[in-house]
């Protein structure tokens, strides 16, 4: 993700008044880390032939999520500069709600969970 790089500019570049940045930023790394050692770990299993449906979708479900997470924080971060696309906040941020909004990935993902969680599908 684009946005890890991003994180260590916006921790030098933040408006006055929006936080302590300095100690948001590595929480902000330590999720974006999380996020691509997950993707990381389906590769690995999907290569070996063992990646279960479900863990595919817990994946997606916790990366759309912390993703939208990130890029709320960092937009928060920048202030209103968080809008301008010299900082390519926006455009990820845009981005990750389209796969939200048009994809349902992160409430399909849930579902598919808890349908294997709990043995009950929610469209039965």
């Amino acid at each position: 993700m684009a946005a890890d790089a991003r994180i260590l500019l916006i921790s030098g570049s933040t408006r006055r008044g929006s936080g302590n940045a300095a100690s948001r930023a590595p929480l902000l790394l330590a999720d974006v880390t999380a996020m691509q050692l997950y993707c990381f770990q389906i590769g690995q299993l999907a290569t070996a032939g063992r990646l279960a449906p479900t863990l595919a979708g817990l994946a997606k479900m916790h990366n759309t999520s912390k993703a939208r997470h990130v890029l709320h924080e960092a937009r928060d971060l920048l202030g209103g500069n968080g809008i301008l696309l010299d900082f390519h906040v926006i455009r990820h941020m845009v981005d990750v709600e389209a796969v939200h909004t048009f994809e349902g990935t992160e409430t399909m993902q849930t579902l598919i969970v808890g349908r294997d969680i709990t043995g009950i599908g929610a469209f039965t």
